[in-house]
């Protein structure tokens, strides 16, 4: 009802003015999460105008929402109307110069769409413009965690805090790429995601292994690499010098106890040997 309310509004907008400016061709505008962005229109007719209104819309998911109104005479910059928002804003002092752009503060994903800015200025002239923003995160630094299935190790690479979905490469840091198990992203109630992927694999002892988490609109990309050889050897009972001691030790415990239960059963045999003796020799 509230979509159908704002698009016939738009109409009469459109129907009321004697001439209109149409920019089809709509700005991409790229914002990070929770920074402050100033979305452009700009009104050069807003100079000489004895009146105008300002009207800035968002559109998402086929849903008009009105955002911001400014409506001003030629003595009053007070505006007459304002949708209530806490983060966004009109500068009143720019708009003589022409300058009708929006500024949202602390932007979310939820801010990311397409923007109108309606412009009607003496009931002559309507400027309509359009804007596309896109909100995007930085991803956390990747951390690779690594269990060992026998001689197969199962490879987990975890990220989060980033804004669109991300894709993950598992590779050996230079021309090798491997083969993904699964990737699972989730948006966290701030709508970020949460990722994680992981990777079978069952490489040589110095098989050198990393995640690549690659950001679309921000155009970057975190790796961190980890040398399975050095995991191998941790998780080896073999090559860990802490646990051949333990093993050492126990051998050598275990060899005293068999010792000393020689002793003690050659001690016993010896005394009874002189048991007998002894009975003997009474007789």
């Amino acid at each position: 009802m509230e979509s159908l309310f704002w698009g016939l509004f738009v109409l009469w907008l459109v129907s009321s003015a004697d001439s209109a400016i149409h920019k089809k061709e709509a700005e991409r505008i790229q914002a990070l999460y929770d920074q402050t962005v100033s979305l452009p229109c700009f009104v050069p007719s807003l100079q000489n105008a004895e009146w105008f209104s300002l009207y800035w819309f968002r559109r998402q998911d086929g849903v008009s929402r009105l955002v911001n109104v400014y409506r001003s005479s030629l003595y009053s910059f007070t505006p007459i109307a304002e949708v209530p928002s806490n983060r966004t804003q009109l500068c009143p002092r720019r708009m003589r110069d022409g300058n009708a752009s929006l500024r949202i503060q602390h932007v979310r994903v939820s801010d990311a769409g397409m923007y109108t800015c309606f412009a009607l200025v003496n009931n002559l002239t309507i400027v309509i413009q359009d804007v596309m923003l896109e909100v995007s995160a930085p991803y956390s630094r990747p951390e690779i965690t690594v269990s060992r299935l026998g001689p197969i190790f199962l490879m987990k690479c975890s990220s989060h805090g980033g804004y669109p979905e991300a894709s993950v490469q598992w590779h050996d840091g230079k021309r090798q790429f491997f083969d993904t198990l699964n990737t699972l992203q989730v948006q966290n109630r701030l709508g970020l995601y949460e990722l994680q992927s992981h990777m079978l694999l069952e490489p040589p002892r110095d098989q050198m292994v990393c995640c690549s988490i690659s950001n679309k609109l921000l155009l970057s990309i975190n790796t961190v690499c980890t040398k399975l050889s050095v995991i191998h050897k941790l998780s080896s009972w073999g090559s860990c010098p802490l646990l051949q001691g333990v093993l050492f030790l126990l051998i050598v415990v275990w060899l005293i106890s068999l010792l000393r239960g020689w002793r003690r059963k050659h001690s016993e045999s010896r005394t009874l040997d002189v048991s007998v003796l002894q009975d003997m020799r009474k007789s």
